[in-house]
C-alpha cells in the first residue's frame, strides 16, 4: 500500500503542475481505469488520492461508458475528501445536496460535477480554487452557450462574493468573470440567470470601495449590465456620477447609468445639461451614449435632436472611437429615425 500510495502521489504532482492537452488525453486512458480500481481502496487516502487525478485531468461528462461511471465515483469520492469538505464550503454552500444536479445540463452533459468545483473554490490551496472556478464557468458558459445549470450555479457562486468568504483574491476574478463571461449576452441578461445576478446585487455594492480601482470599474460596469430596474444600482451609479474623485469613473457610471431603466425626470434633465453644458467633450460623448442605451432609439425628438447636435458640432474632430460610435448609433437607430433625421446622421458618418 506505502508503495502504491507513493505511485499516485508522484503522478498527482505531475498532473497538478500542468500537462499539455496531448498528455492530458494520454494519460485519460491510461490511467481512468485503473484510478477507477484504486477509488476502490480499503485506504481513505489512496481513493482522494486517486479522485483527485481525475479532477485535474479534467474527466468530464463528455466521456461515456466505463469512463463516465469512473467520472461519477470520482465525483462521490471528491465530496468526502478533506479538501472538498471544508468549514468554508460548509457555512457558504449549505442546501448545495438538495438540488438534483444530475437532472440539469451543462455544456460538457450533466451537472453533477458542478458542486465539486465550488467545493474546489472554497479550498485553502489557491491552485485548486482557480482550478474550480475556471471548470465551473467552462462548463456552464462554454464558447458563449447558455445552458440549464447557469441560474443554479450562478446563485451558489455569488454566494462567495460574502464577507465570510476569507480569500479576497478569489472574489476579484469572480467579479471579473462575472463581467466577462455572464452578461454579455441578452439570453443570460434578461433570463433566469439575469434575474440571479440582479438578486445578487447587495453583494455587488461592497466592491465599490475596493482597495483596486480595476475591480471598482469592474462593478461599475456590471451595476450597469444586471441592474435594470434595481434601485440600488440607480442610487450606487448615480453617487458615482456626482461624487467620484475621479473623472474617468465618473465617465464609465455614466456610460453604465445609460443601460439602466426608468430614470427619474431629474436624472434625464441632469444628462440633457450634462451634454449640453458639460466643459468636457467625452463627458458629453458618454452622456450621448447613456442618452442613447436609455431610450432605445425610440426617445422624444427633442432627446435626439439634442444628440445631433452634439455629433454635428463635433464631427469634423471624431477620433476613431467616435467614429465607430457614429456608425454603430446609425444602425441602431435607423428604423425608428425620421427620414431628415436619418440623413443627418449619414452625413456625420461621412465626416
Amino acid at each position: 500500500m506505502t508503495a502504491l500510495l507513493h505511485e499516485l502521489k508522484q503522478i498527482a504532482l505531475e498532473v497538478e503542475a500542468g500537462v499539455s492537452e496531448e498528455r492530458r488525453r494520454e494519460w485519460i486512458e491510461e490511467l481512468s481505469l485503473k484510478c477507477g480500481e484504486w477509488m476502490g481502496h480499503a485506504d481513505a487516502e489512496v481513493r482522494w488520492t486517486a479522485a483527485s487525478i481525475l479532477y485535474w485531468l479534467g474527466i468530464d461528462a463528455e466521456y461515456t461508458g466505463d469512463l463516465l461511471e469512473v467520472r461519477k465515483e470520482a465525483l462521490r469520492v471528491l465530496h468526502e475528501h478533506p479538501l472538498f469538505c471544508n468549514p468554508v464550503a460548509e457555512a457558504l454552500l449549505s442546501g448545495w445536496d438538495e438540488l438534483d444536479w444530475g437532472a440539469l445540463h451543462h455544456a460538457f452533459g450533466t451537472a453533477e460535477d458542478v458542486p465539486i468545483h465550488l467545493k474546489a473554490m472554497c479550498a485553502e490551496d489557491e491552485r485548486l480554487r482557480e482550478r474550480g472556478l475556471t471548470r465551473l464557468v467552462d462548463h456552464v458558459r462554454h464558447q458563449g452557450g447558455y445552458c440549464q445549470a447557469l441560474p443554479y450555479a450562478l446563485r451558489f457562486l455569488l454566494r462567495l462574493l460574502a464577507e465570510e468568504y476569507p480569500y479576497p483574491d478569489t472574489q476579484k476574478e469572480i467579479i471579473g468573470v462575472l463581467l466577462t463571461r455572464f452578461v454579455d449576452d441578452e439570453a443570460i441578461v434578461y433570463g433566469k440567470a439575469g434575474q440571479v445576478l440582479r438578486e445578487g446585487m447587495i453583494l455587488y455594492l461592497p466592491y465599490l470601495n475596493h482597495e483596486e480601482l480595476a475591480v471598482q470599474d469592474q462593478v461599475i460596469t456590471l451595476l450597469g449590465k444586471v441592474g435594470k430596474d434595481h434601485p440600488l444600482a440607480h442610487r450606487a451609479l448615480m453617487d458615482i456620477i456626482e461624487r467620484s474623485p475621479w473623472e474617468y469613473q465618473q465617465s464609465l457610471a455614466l456610460y453604465a447609468f445609460g443601460h439602466l431603466r426608468h430614470w427619474s425626470p431629474e436624472h434625464e434633465q441632469l444628462v440633457h445639461d450634462w451634454l449640453s453644458f458639460h466643459p468636457s467633450r467625452d463627458w458629453q460623448r458618454d452622456a450621448a451614449a447613456a442618452l442613447i442605451f436609455y431610450h432605445g432609439g425610440k426617445g422624444p425628438a427633442a432627446a435626439w435632436q439634442n444628440i445631433l447636435d452634439y455629433f454635428l458640432h463635433y464631427g469634423h474632430e471624431s477620433s476613431p472611437s467616435d467614429q465607430l460610435f457614429i456608425n454603430w448609433w446609425t444602425n441602431y437607430t435607423r428604423e425608428s429615425l425620421p427620414t431628415d433625421l436619418e440623413e443627418i446622421i449619414y452625413r456625420i458618418s461621412d465626416l
